[in-house]
């Protein structure tokens, strides 16, 4: 391919996004796939939550996640180069304001209508730059900390005792009996 030599990573050109596909435009490297792993192991355990405090049957839940995970590969695709996973650490807020509400259909409202509140709000920080602003004023070992801890602790529920993958999943326990 003929390309300029510039800083920019090759893109396929889409109104105001860059379109960017993995092994087409940049290789995967190393860090970005554990990453993926991570948010995926996070993603995951978003389905016993979903039945839990929404009332969601396991199949739905199921399909809930694997859109939620297209939609947070969409930001790198259209070239934000953002790492999505806000509500992980706010997890525990969210339960509790969604615990004010009837499980059911009532409670499946006041989730949407928290989200499209939050995603006006996203919306608004990014086309005012008050995104960038925000994201710059928190050091790095804090957004670090966040970033690392959410899934880690997450991840840590599911597995430690009385977690949703160890009831449901006792041969992990042995496997991991058996590797420690």
């Amino acid at each position: 391919m003929n390309r300029k030599i510039t800083n920019e990573v090759p893109y396929i050109p889409c109104g105001i996004f860059k379109i960017r596909l993995p092994f087409l435009h940049y290789r995967i490297e190393t860090t970005e796939f554990i990453q993926g792993l991570v948010l995926g192991v996070t993603a995951l355990s978003a389905v016993p939550y979903l039945e839990t405090y929404m009332g969601i049957p396991y199949e739905l839940a199921w399909s809930i996640v694997i859109l939620d995970c297209f939609l947070y590969m969409l930001h790198g695709f259209l070239g934000d180069p953002v790492v999505p996973g806000w509500i992980t650490p706010s997890l525990p807020l969210t339960i509790v304001f969604l615990e004010g509400f009837e499980m059911g259909e009532e409670r499946i409202q006041a989730m949407i209508a928290l989200q499209l509140l939050i995603g006006a709000v996203f919306v608004f920080m990014g086309i005012t730059k008050l995104a960038e602003k925000f994201v710059n004023a928190v050091p790095p070992s804090i957004k670090g900390g966040i970033l690392l801890a959410a899934p880690v602790t997450v991840i840590a529920g599911q597995i430690g005792e009385g977690g949703n993958l160890t009831d449901t999943l006792p041969q992990l326990q042995q496997a991991w009996d058996y590797c420690c």
